[in-house]
C-alpha cells in the first residue's frame, strides 16, 4: 500500500459533532451579503462578456487594416 492512510469517519463521530446555528439576524444578514455578492458577481461577468466582444472586434478591424 502507498499514500496515506487515513482513519475513516465513523456514523457516531458524525452525530456527535456539533453544528453551530446563529440566531435568524445573522442568518438574514448573510443571506442579504450573499445576494448582493451574487448579484454583483453576474454583472461582473456580463461587463466582462462585454469587454471580451469589444476586443474581439478591435481585434478584428486591426486585422482587416480597419481605423477604429
Amino acid at each position: 500500500m502507498s499514500g496515506n492512510t487515513l482513519p475513516r469517519l465513523q456514523t457516531e463521530d458524525i452525530e456527535d459533532l456539533l453544528i453551530p446555528i446563529v440566531d435568524k439576524s445573522t442568518q438574514n444578514q448573510i443571506i442579504e451579503e450573499s445576494n448582493r455578492r451574487m448579484i454583483e458577481a453576474e454583472s461582473l461577468r456580463r461587463e466582462a462578456e462585454t469587454e471580451l466582444e469589444a476586443a474581439k472586434h478591435r481585434i478584428e478591424a486591426m486585422s482587416l487594416g480597419e481605423v477604429t
